[in-house]
């Protein structure tokens, strides 16, 4: 417990220092600004540039907008938050910064759970204000039509549970690559193509991608297997990140540091 909550007090502090507040916070909540009122400008903007039967087109609603939204949410929010999270551990482990901690007691699961639990409870946040935000200035443009605030809360928990699964994700495959651009784009390419997967019968619904597409239903219908199986699926890559680098042996002398795709053939050979 000493462990999570020296790096907990640690990871917010570095964050503030590298500025990681201001970019999740531009992926997730400058979107639920400029989205309303780009939709809201567009018919403007083109009236004169197109046929006048084809204005219909741009007829948006308070629900369309909503939507366009979540799916900003899914490929820029993803997008930040990626390659925000997957330097988390490669950075400290190849600089050795892990080395002092390690021989002052502290212990890589503690760590770990640490780095996750600060992203996930900070990113959260920033998604509720994000879809509260969104909430309001789709009020004030549009029609709000049949969009309720008991929506908004069932979005977010259908996509924090989705965002949650890429936290881990990103920090797992941050444990196996020396650069954060290597996993970051790893993960982001894992991620995007499992949306073909989320259609497929029998997979689907183990599929993480599933709660993006019920999140556009604005309900929590049909949500539970998915949700379920995300959370296991994330607590899985938590705990494997730890036995991972614990099975290798990282220790306090430099030269034992060590990581990479080696170690995680040898946590399932040995």
């Amino acid at each position: 417990m000493a462990t999570i909550k020296a790096f907990f007090k640690k990871e917010m502090i570095e964050a503030k220092r590298q500025y990681k507040y201001i970019i999740i916070a531009s992926g997730l909540i400058a979107f639920a600004i400029l989205d309303p009122i780009m939709l809201k400008l567009l018919p403007k903007i083109f009236e004169k540039q197109i046929p006048l039967e084809l204005t219909n087109l741009f007829d948006i609603s308070a629900e369309s907008a909503l939507s366009n939204y979540i799916k900003n949410l899914f490929q820029i929010g993803s997008m930040f938050i990626i390659f925000t999270v997957s330097n988390t551990l490669n950075e400290e482990i190849y600089s050795q910064k892990l080395v002092f901690p390690y021989s002052a007691g502290a212990n890589l699961k503690g760590i770990v759970f640490a780095k996750a639990l600060h992203y996930i409870l900070s990113i959260c946040l920033f998604l509720l204000i994000g879809l509260l935000t969104a909430y309001y200035y789709i009020g004030i443009l549009f029609d709000s039509g049949s969009i309720r605030i008991n929506h908004i809360f069932n979005i977010w928990i259908l996509i924090s549970t989705f965002y949650i699964f890429i936290i881990s994700f990103s920090i797992f495959l941050s444990s196996l690559t020396k650069k954060g651009i290597t996993a970051g784009f790893i993960s982001l390419t894992i991620v995007f193509s499992s949306s073909i997967l989320a259609n497929v019968k029998f997979v689907g619904d183990f599929v993480p991608y599933k709660l993006i597409q019920i999140s556009y239903t604005f309900s929590l219908n049909n949500s539970l297997k998915p949700i379920l199986f995300t959370f296991l699926l994330s607590l899985l890559l938590i705990l494997i990140t730890t036995k991972v680098n614990d099975r290798d042996g990282l220790r306090c002398s430099p030269n034992s540091i060590q990581f990479g795709y080696g170690k995680f053939i040898s946590f399932f050979i040995n």
